[in-house]
């Protein structure tokens, strides 16, 4: 992904939040449905540049095997950091053995200063100096950014930390996790490891 082609101010332009939009006629104006229109209004949204580190997906099952997820995340929008939500609901297909997205709903809300400069602490996290998708820090191969990621997305962690229980379980990912597990419950992470909430 490349940096956001829409300032948040564009973004807010097709705003339903209640806090911004009293008049009902006007917030379901702005309401999206049907496939070809939701996949047209996320194309005209433009790229983005999420900050790989900060993403996190929740899921639980509901009945009849729907799946709820939520995504949630720091996205780069040009001059400014915002979180994200986005929340999926997931009917099964059992035709084709896959889900069907029945349900989708994207917040964007400002971020913590206390986040931003955790992400900005991170090389290659500015928003005035944007990293490029893929690219891997110097020093790690692409392979290794993808695990260093896995492991921040299983633990919440911060890269650093990422790394060095990377490090300590000789880059095997299971070990890392078992690690983390056991270090965690015997409260030996300080909080500074985590990435703020």
């Amino acid at each position: 992904a490349v940096v956001s082609t829409q300032s948040t101010g564009e973004l807010s332009k097709k705003n339903r939040n209640f806090r911004h939009i009293t008049k009902a006629e006007l917030r379901e104006s702005r309401l999206i449905v049907g496939r070809d229109k939701v996949v047209s209004e996320v194309n005209e949204m433009g790229d983005t540049k999420h900050i790989s580190h900060s993403l996190c997906i929740d899921t639980s099952t509901l009945e009849d095997n729907f799946v709820t997820a939520v995504l949630t995340g720091v996205v780069d929008c040009q001059t400014e950091y915002r979180s994200f939500s986005r929340t999926f609901i997931l009917c099964p297909v059992p035709e084709t053995s896959s889900y069907l997205i029945t349900n989708d709903q994207l917040s964007v809300i400002r971020t913590d200063n206390d986040l931003v400069k955790k992400i900005e602490s991170v090389p290659g996290s500015s928003s005035s100096a944007p990293s490029t998708s893929g690219a891997a820090t110097p020093g790690y191969t692409p392979e290794q950014e993808a695990l260093i990621g896995r492991v921040g997305a299983a633990t919440k962690m911060t890269r650093e930390a990422c790394i060095q229980l990377l490090t300590a379980a000789q880059g095997d990912y299971n070990q890392a996790i078992a690690k983390f597990a056991e270090m965690k419950n015997a409260g030996q992470i300080p909080a500074n490891f985590f990435l703020s909430a």
